[in-house]
């Protein structure tokens, strides 16, 4: 099959298990929301951060390294488990002696026990990463999305019993212990490799080689992502904490799972093709306005109906989430549309660069979000819409020069999702303002009219008027989605992906980071 005919399946089946995972997380979420404070979340919040720091350096890239490699021998599986498992183990001791810290630091007791347990997920997740890496080299994502699919259910039922049994916060620390183990001993089972311990250093080298650049550019990027949780636990508290990632989680469903799943696929593919800029170009335009296809209209929708949805769906309790919400959905529209640059510099080996500009990014975080904090939530989330910006005119800029792409290629792939999310705004904020007369505007039927009304209009927009750039890509969804097929294997996973993905109920839940940039 060829390098876009790969690609195309493994999207497909990635991002048709990861959009049924996301709608039970998103259900588990709104019991979970009903059963357990905002506070609880915002402690669980705090633990993530220095979880998912553990984990963006856990493996140090080797995940990706293993996949990247055009020969793998025995010898490089087993020396990344016992590399995995050793780097685990001491991270799981340095979390256990740091927790007394965090809980004191925070003003939080109850995150010294939490991130004790959460730590644990490293050790069982390390014990099947050779697995995971080895099963997307070897293109069986209909595995990896069965493996997924059977783990999010388990953490759902364990969060929602243990959340109906009054444990709150440890809810969602033991689901996500149970989630890690599910993936694992089916990963194990099933993958196809038997594990074994060994300690190459020729081995080793191969994968650190590349590991050690992709691991340093995750750092800067998870201290970027995670910054404004940092500042908003230890400046407003846990409360505050619980509604931002809230806001902050709702406004990553697009990228989580769409942005992401593609990202498995992109890289690996973009690598192959990374001498072929006018390929490369094409390539990644059709990928900008597919994503920005289905995610502007989700942000944009979201923006418009937040305070009734989250009083609907959350409750009256959620409400302070709303503005950073709203804020925040601007900051996903770019993060959806920005993610796949990385897999191009990644794939054309320009990691050094992208680092550069990420800690440009970062230090506009620290400083924005620190300056923001003394507005509240709002103020944090109107810092990470401006850095937002700011990366994603740094990082099209570099990938301008490295493929001869222009701004006018970028805003063409653009212009159809821009123009009808602008085409259906208008016409529910013309509804809003015309029903107000006659519904409450945090009413169900506000929220449920208005979402259906803005979804027929975003329909309805392209069915009158044909764009080429979106013919084309109905075309090829019809290709991709009901053609017989072989067997089952999609293209290969990328460099976001060295271990298991990320739980579904809540971003860290296993130890694993927040979304990259």
């Amino acid at each position: 099959m060829s390098v876009s005919g790969s690609a195309k399946r493994g999207i497909a089946w990635t991002l048709s298990s990861n959009l049924a995972i996301q709608a039970l997380s998103f259900a588990v979420g709104v019991v979970l929301a009903r059963l357990i404070p905002p506070a609880d979340f915002g402690v669980f919040a705090i633990t993530g951060i220095f979880s998912g720091l553990a984990a963006t350096v856990s493996n140090i890239g080797l995940g990706s390294a293993l996949v990247r490699r055009k020969e793998v021998t025995p010898a490089h599986c087993r020396s990344m488990l016992a590399a995995n498992l050793a780097s685990s183990g001491a991270i799981v001791l340095i979390l256990t002696l740091l927790a007394p810290w965090v809980g004191r630091y925070f003003k939080n007791p109850l995150a010294t026990p939490v991130l004790m347990v959460v730590a644990w997920n490293f050790l069982i997740n390390s014990a099947s990463s050779v697995s995971f890496s080895l099963a997307s080299r070897a293109l069986r994502f209909r595995l990896i999305a069965q493996v997924e699919a059977v783990a999010a259910i388990v953490n759902g039922v364990v969060a929602i019993v243990l959340a109906l049994r009054g444990h709150g916060v440890w809810a969602i620390a033991w689901a996500g212990i149970a989630q890690s183990l599910t993936r694992a001993l089916l990963l194990l089972a099933l993958g196809g490799w038997r594990p074994g311990l060994g300690w190459d250093r020729a081995a080793l080298g191969d994968l650190v080689g590349f590991g050690a650049g992709l691991t340093l550019k995750r750092l800067i990027n998870y201290a970027a992502a995670n910054v404004d949780y940092f500042v908003i636990g230890r400046r407003l508290g846990a409360a505050d904490l619980g509604y931002y990632t809230r806001a902050y989680n709702l406004m990553t469903l697009p990228l989580t799972q769409l942005s992401r799943v593609m990202m498995q696929v992109l890289f690996p593919a973009f690598a192959r093709l990374q001498d072929d800029n006018p390929r490369l170009v094409a390539g990644y335009s059709k990928v900008v306005t597919a994503t920005s296809l289905a995610s502007f209209p989700f942000l944009v929708g979201l923006f418009l109906v937040a305070a009734p949805f989250v009083h609907v769906v959350y409750g009256a309790t959620w409400m302070p989430a709303v503005l950073p919400l709203q804020i925040m959905c601007v900051a996903g529209m770019m993060k959806s549309v920005s993610t796949f640059i990385g897999a191009i510099t990644d794939a054309k080996g320009q990691v050094g660069s992208e680092v550069r500009r990420q800690l440009i990014y970062l230090t506009l975080l620290v400083a924005g979000t620190f300056i923001g904090s003394f507005y509240g939530t709002a103020g944090v989330a109107v810092a990470v819409v401006v850095a937002s910006l700011v990366m994603l005119v740094m990082m099209q800029t570099l990938l301008n020069k490295l493929t001869g792409m222009t701004w006018r290629d970028y805003f063409a792939a653009l212009a159809p999702a821009m123009a009808g999310a602008a085409v259906m705004s208008a016409v529910v904020i013309a509804f809003q303002l015309a029903a107000r007369r006659f519904l409450d505007p945090l009413s169900p039927a506000m929220l449920a009219s208005a979402t259906l009304l803005g979804a027929a209009v975003y329909v309805l927009f392209f069915l009158i008027v044909r764009i080429q750039r979106v013919d084309s890509l109905r075309a090829d969804l019809k290709r991709t989605f009901f053609r017989r097929q072989g067997s089952g294997h999609g293209g290969a996973p990328g460099a976001g992906t060295d271990g298991p993905a990320e739980p579904a109920v809540m971003a860290g839940a296993t130890g694993l980071p927040r979304d990259e940039i």
